[in-house]
């Protein structure tokens, strides 16, 4: 059974990634991009999903990227998707328009805003673009990027968000540790699929 996922590889993977400074955030990245991204199931997958939570909370204290202005968010979304100009005409109105709004000289109407949104995925909150009163302010000292957290965690959109993800991360341990004691690959990956690595 050369496939079978060990207990202390599963452990090796699934060890959790403290980040304390830039240093081992770069050595984290690094690590993440030489694994690229793993079938679900692997060890590899296993280590993956621990890097990208350690990289989310030391960037989420650490680092703070604000929200893209509007035009930043449909020029990201036409280069995803290798959209010209004029493939932005049936949610812009016409080529004008078009060039207008990517030029900064035109703002974006309520229903731009609703034709991009639903036609091209891109988060109204990208389309919105955040006014100066509502600017995002860094946190000055841990006691308040703790203060801050308590508070989410006090409203409902915090609890509701907060128990999705305990369930999902209790669902993902049980696969795991169910996959061990069968001595299967986790999250129903045939033992063919699962490479050691």
């Amino acid at each position: 059974m050369g496939n079978q996922i060990t207990e202390e590889a599963l452990r090796e993977a699934m060890q959790p990634v403290e980040i304390k400074s830039n240093e081992e955030l770069d050595e984290a990245m690094e690590e993440l991009l030489a694994l690229g991204m793993p079938k679900r199931g692997t060890l590899a997958y296993l280590r993956y999903r621990e890097l990208v939570d350690g990289i989310y909370r030391y960037e989420s204290v650490h680092v703070h990227i604000g929200p893209p202005d509007p035009v930043s968010a449909i020029k990201f979304r036409m280069e995803q998707g290798d959209l010209q100009q004029k493939d932005l005409i049936p949610y812009l109105g016409s080529a004008s328009r078009v060039s207008e709004v990517l030029a900064g000289k035109r703002s974006l109407t309520v229903s731009m805003i609703r034709d991009l949104h639903k036609g091209l995925g891109i988060p109204l909150s990208s389309l919105v673009g955040a006014r100066e009163d509502d600017s995002w302010k860094e946190p000055s000292s841990p006691d308040e990027v703790q203060e801050r957290l308590r508070e989410f965690l006090e409203s409902e959109e915090g609890k509701r968000k907060l128990s999705m993800a305990i369930a999902q991360d209790i669902r993902f341990r049980y696969e795991v540790a169910r996959a061990v004691r069968l001595g299967t690959p986790p999250l129903a990956i045939p033992p063919e699929e699962l490479k050691n690595g």
